[in-house]
């Protein structure tokens, strides 16, 4: 690993975000910026902010080295692993609520991802981020539900195009309070800190559901994610006035017996990733949330 402190040499005048890159070669773009919004690096001993601009011979001190892609392996973990299909490419899961699917910070553990590496250990290393371990996609920490796992790098990047070409279809059961003012939101989301907000300069996003029960202030939804972008089904039932059950990020309450939000990733069709077939899987809710929805009067 290179030092933490070094001069900028000859040539290399410029922007000090641009000069950390070039000492750390193999690290992300994301890993040089956490160096800065950390306040881990200084010239000539000011801390400084990514954009500054160094030249030849001052020095660059930093706290610590950017990690490296195996600090960010996934750690093998011993648990169930609800499994609806596997081949020797693929792996569909049943992701618990209140799971992360993998982990955010290097080491972490009591992720999905970390279970998943324990039966299959190909897995590691598989993706563009090695946090994702074959993961093709995520759910949030509360939302359980159909996960696909690629077991190759080939088979995760041939499922990456379906996602990112929209390909793929995600249908969900949501609890939400009240009814949607109306039957779609098509409005583009942005995101701002931990939550993402409607706002025109943002991505495309569109999100449609139809209702399959209701009771006192609760309405039972099917949805279908049309796009794939963060917290888009939140966010949107959220602006038709309708925030899921127990999701106060999003401005839903609390709901006694009910861990997080009610959000639970029911079907997903896509095509395989080798043999071309067209694949579609169900998950079945998890008890405790069958149980809640009868507590309220609702039922699929």
């Amino acid at each position: 690993m290179n030092s933490t402190v070094f001069l900028v040499g000859p040539g290399e005048d410029g922007r000090v975000d641009l000069v950390v890159a070039n000492q750390y070669p193999d690290a992300s773009r994301k890993r040089i910026a956490k160096l800065f919004s950390d306040g881990a690096v200084r010239v000539d001993g000011k801390r400084v902010k990514k954009g500054a601009w160094v030249e030849e011979g001052q020095q660059i001190k930093l706290k610590s080295a950017p990690a490296e892609n195996e600090d960010f392996r996934v750690v093998p973990e011993s648990g169930d692993l609800e499994q609806i299909y596997k081949d020797e490419h693929i792996v569909v899961l049943n992701k618990p609520a209140n799971m992360a699917s993998y982990p955010l910070v290097a080491g972490e553990l009591g992720t999905l991802a970390n279970v998943l590496v324990s039966h299959f250990p190909e897995c590691i290393g598989v993706g563009d981020d090695p946090r994702e371990a074959g993961l093709a996609h995520r759910l949030d920490r509360n939302t359980s539900g159909l996960l696909i796992a690629a077991r190759t790098a080939e088979s995760w990047s041939a499922l990456r195009a379906q996602f990112s070409a929209g390909k793929v279809e995600k249908h969900y059961l949501a609890v939400v309070h009240r009814r949607p003012v109306s039957q779609e939101c098509e409005e583009p989301l942005l995101q701002r800190g931990k939550r993402v907000v409607i706002d025109y300069a943002g991505l495309e996003a569109h999100t449609s559901w139809t209702e399959l029960a209701r009771a006192d202030d609760f309405t039972l939804l099917r949805c279908q994610a049309h796009t794939g972008r963060m917290h888009q089904i939140r966010a949107h039932l959220a602006a038709c006035d309708s925030p899921i059950a127990g999701d106060t990020l999003y401005k839903g309450s609390e709901q006694e017996g009910l861990a997080g939000h009610f959000l639970h990733a029911e079907k997903i069709s896509f095509v395989h990733p080798v043999s071309g077939e067209k694949l579609s899987f169900e998950a079945p809710l998890p008890d405790v949330r069958i149980a809640w929805l009868a507590k309220q009067g609702l039922a699929l």
